[in-house]
């Protein structure tokens, strides 16, 4: 780009992001936390970043490491042997269970502040190698998470780094408020109507067709009630009335630029090493090359459409299909940290610095939204079609073998326990031939789960397309840099 083409760019990109700017203003608009773009642009200087800066990235890359891999990927694969077990590391009850991972889970929240922490202090370019470097901190735990967890908690019990980054100084917007009046302004009742509302409205789903039927106003109340809090959030969001909105209105209002990238398709099944893997060569592989490969929309798109296809040949499988399950499960989560980055690269090119912390947030809190709700409905679809295959697959598995048809409901309960022999009268024979109808019953149920998950695939796909594409933006300009770099009067490092 010529230096005419980038003056004339800056300036329409200015008009566009910053909206009608008068001349006076024009000179305002030098550093990224008033317009990305045009800094973007005019900041394209290699510089010679400081190894604390890299020293910075490698540790608060490796934090991810006790925040996520060791807390999640290791803990949810054996969760049924938990439950089984007590509940909690100390619980005693399934409430204490959801209090100790409700507190994890605020410290995962905290660290997941790491995205928006690396992002700023690496030039744009590199940006996605920053964040790609994260997802390479879970692959330990990521492809053998499950057979440690498994492993411990079969041979001995289931119970069983930030020194060089010092916070660079927050954009001039926010520099000179105090911290605790920063602490009063938060939105505290669009946080409040946020998590009431969609964990009422989780509850009425999740107990509709499960625990009770759909009519009752058990699960009629908490649908409409949490529905009613979750979408007043929004509305309480976008009134103008919160100082520091959890959802501000103008950057949802960039819908290519940051509200397509919340919209992200449904991913069902975990077998461990096949899903370790794909997000290893999604989020390290093809997450480092995001700034190579660039045309972004067009990644996101590819990759949504991988996912949506593997996830549809999935409902293929069967109990005598591993090897191939296991192939279509690495192809399904392949995009999985691909998007997850490339989605963040967008979003830090796009929005101002000093709005970042709450674009990634955003785009966090509706992705763990969407992969909630997911959860949910397609539980809903494999629990109610079980219920209607089981009796139906077991029934005509061993009735012919000399099963009486008054002892086939206990019989089907007690394959489920694992203990049919413990029915009078049932075979070895029986036994077994229940226990591959229950499975050929249940995978008949994933099946149409899988299915399901088409439509949003579809959608996603179409709206990855129109993302806006940041790759014009993939410069060297570095937006802040740490407290201990030495930079010139112009805010560069030394040159590379």
């Amino acid at each position: 780009m010529s230096g005419k083409q980038a003056t004339e760019h800056v300036e329409e990109t200015s008009s566009n992001v910053s909206g009608a700017v008068s001349p006076s203003s024009k000179v305002e608009l030098t550093t990224s936390e008033d317009d990305p773009h045009r800094t973007a642009l005019e900041d394209d200087y290699k510089q010679k970043l400081p190894v604390k800066t890299w020293a910075a990235v490698l540790f608060l890359g490796f934090t991810f490491q006790p925040a996520l891999a060791f807390s999640i990927l290791r803990v949810f694969p054996i969760i049924t042997v938990i439950a089984i077990d007590i509940l909690g590391a100390t619980a005693h009850s399934l409430n204490q269970l959801i209090a100790a991972m409700s507190i994890g889970g605020f410290g995962t929240g905290i660290a997941l502040v790491l995205y928006p922490g690396i992002a700023e202090i690496l030039p744009n370019r590199y940006r996605s190698v920053g964040l790609a470097w994260t997802e390479f901190n879970l692959v330990q735990m990521s492809v053998f998470g499950s057979l440690a967890g498994h492993a411990l908690a079969k041979n001995a019990t289931w119970r069983w780094v930030t020194i060089f980054y010092h916070p660079p100084p927050r954009p001039h917007a926010v520099a000179h408020i105090p911290r605790m009046q920063l602490v009063r302004e938060l939105d505290y009742i669009g946080f409040f109507l946020y998590t009431v509302g969609l964990t009422v409205l989780l509850v009425g789903l999740y107990q509709g067709g499960n625990t009770r039927i759909w009519r009752q106003a058990s699960v009629i109340a908490p649908i409409v009630c949490g529905g009613a809090a979750f979408v007043g959030c929004f509305v309480y969001e976008f009134s103008g009335i919160p100082k520091r909105p959890l959802f501000p209105l103008y950057m949802f209002a960039k819908v290519r630029e940051l509200t397509s990238l919340i919209v992200d398709p449904i991913k069902l099944g975990e077998l461990q090493l096949a899903e370790g893997a794909g997000n290893v060569f999604g989020g390290v592989v093809m997450g480092a090359l995001v700034h190579k490969l660039k045309h972004v929309n067009i990644q996101l798109m590819v990759a949504v459409a991988i996912q949506m296809l593997f996830l549809a040949l999935s409902s293929l499988d069967t109990t005598h299909t591993r090897s191939m399950a296991l192939a279509f499960h690495f192809f399904v989560t392949i995009p999985f940290a691909w998007v997850t980055v490339a989605c963040y690269v967008t979003a830090s090119l796009h929005i101002p610095q000093k709005d970042l912390g709450i674009a990634f947030g955003s785009i966090g809190a509706f992705r763990y939204l969407g992969g909630a709700i997911g959860n949910v409905a397609l539980n809903i679809v494999i629990n109610e079609k079980s219920v209607v295959y089981l009796p139906k697959y077991i029934a005509k598995a061993v009735l012919p073998l000399g099963l009486p048809k008054a002892k086939l409901a206990a019989f089907s309960k007690a394959v489920a326990a694992g203990k049919a022999l413990a029915i009078p009268g049932v075979t070895p024979t029986m036994a077994s031939a229940g226990l591959e109808a229950s499975r050929e019953a249940w995978a008949h149920a994933f099946r149409i789960a899988f299915l399901v998950t088409i439509p949003f695939g579809v959608i996603a796909t179409v709206v990855a397309y129109f993302v806006a594409d940041p790759s014009l933006y993939f410069t060297q300009h570095v937006a802040i840099h740490l407290e201990t770099d030495k930079v010139d009067e112009h805010g560069h490092s030394e040159k590379a």
